[in-house]
C-alpha cells in the first residue's frame, strides 16, 4: 500500500488519508524510514497511528543493492509461513555486504502472517531452490554447555560456541564484526586482507543475550583465504582518487571497504555514496573499482 508522488522525477511516499486498517503489512523498504529521531517515522505511524496490522522500515540508511536482495530474503520468509519478526529474523540470517541492511525495526502485530500471491511469489522467484542459513539454537542455561553468561560478552559467547559446535577452525581474526544499531544482532563476516565475501555468521541477541547464531557459508569457504590475503590493496591516494572522481555536490561517503566476487573471482574496492535532495530524500549507491 502505496501513496506516490512524482515531482521532479523524485518520488515521495506518504501515508496521507487512507484508512489501512485492512492492511496486514506495509514495508517501507528505503533509508530512515523506522527512525525514532524523526517524528514522522513511516513505519511507525503506519501501524500505531494509520491501523496498518504491522509494518516494517529502518532505522538507517541503506544501500540500493543489498536491500533488494534482503526485501527477496524477507519476502521469501513470509512465503515459508514466518510470522513479520520472524521473516526479519530470517533474512538476517544471510549474507549482505552491506550489514546496514539488517537494521530493520517491525512495528504492530509482528507476529502477523502474509499470504502471498502467485504474482508475487513469480515476481520474486520465491519457487526456486536457494541456499538457506543453518540455524543454532543456544542455551546459555544448558548443564552441559561452557557458555557462562556472567563471565563473557556476547561476541566472546559466540566465539566459543562457534568453536565448541560449528567450526573447529573459527579464527576472530579473519571476520569483521559489525553490530546494527538496534543492538539486536551482531555479524561477523569473513574478510581475509579486510575483503568482505558472501560467508558470514549472524549473532542474534534479546534482552542482552544471545539465543541465536546464523552460519551461512559455502563448503570449503577458507579455500579463498590465500588468494585474498596475497590480494595488494589499493594505496590511499588510489582510494582518493576514486572516491573524488565519483562524488557529487549534495554526497558523501557512506561507508568503504573491500569485497570479493565468488562467482566471477573477482576483488572490488567499493564505496557507498549518501545522496540527499533538497527535501531530505537519502539514497545510497554503490561504486566499484576492480583490483
Amino acid at each position: 500500500m502505496w501513496h506516490l508522488q512524482l515531482q521532479n522525477n523524485i518520488s515521495y511516499v506518504g501515508l496521507g488519508g487512507y484508512n489501512i486498517s485492512n492492511v496486514k503489512l506495509m514495508a517501507f523498504a528505503g533509508c530512515q524510514t523506522s527512525n525514532n529521531a524523526y517524528s514522522s517515522n513511516i513505519a511507525k505511524l503506519a501501524a500505531n497511528n494509520y491501523g496498518a496490522k504491522s509494518s516494517v522500515g529502518w532505522t538507517t540508511s541503506i544501500e540500493n543493492g543489498s536491500i533488494i536482495t534482503y526485501v527477496k530474503n524477507f519476502m521469501n520468509g513470509l512465503y515459508k509461513g514466518k510470522g513479520v519478526q520472524s521473516a526479519i529474523n530470517y533474512a538476517n540470517g544471510f549474507s549482505y555486504i552491506d550489514s546496514h541492511v539488517k537494521n530493520s525495526y517491525a512495528w504492530g502485530n509482528t507476529s502477523t502472517t502474509i499470504t502471498l500471491t502467485r504474482s508475487m511469489i513469480l515476481a520474486y522467484n520465491l519457487d526456486e531452490e536457494r541456499k538457506e542459513p543453518v540455524e543454532y539454537s543456544v542455551n546459555l542455561n544448558s548443564p552441559n554447555s561452557n557458555l557462562t553468561r556472567s563471565k563473557k560478552d556476547n561476541l566472546t559467547i559466540s566465539v566459543d560456541y562457534i568453536i565448541e559446535n560449528i567450526d573447529s577452525s573459527f579464527i576472530l581474526n579473519d571476520y569483521i564484526v559489525e553490530t546494527s544499531e538496534i543492538g539486536q544482532y551482531i555479524t561477523l563476516i569473513y574478510a581475509p586482507n579486510g575483503i568482505k565475501t558472501e560467508n558470514s555468521y549472524t549473532i542474534y541477541i534479546n534482552d542482552g543475550s544471545v539465543y541465536q547464531i546464523s552460519s551461512y557459508t559455502e563448503e570449503n569457504y577458507t579455500d579463498i583465504k590465500n588468494r585474498l590475503l596475497n590480494t595488494t590493496l589499493l594505496k590511499e591516494s588510489e582510494k582518493e582518487n576514486f572516491q573524488k572522481t565519483n562524488l557529487c555536490e549534495n554526497c558523501t561517503i557512506e561507508n568503504d571497504g573491500y569485497k570479493y566476487d565468488q562467482t566471477t573471482d573477482s576483488i572490488y574496492y567499493y564505496i557507498y555514496i549518501l545522496e540527499t535532495n533538497d527535501n531530505g530524500a537519502m539514497l545510497v549507491t554503490e561504486h566499484t573499482y576492480k583490483i
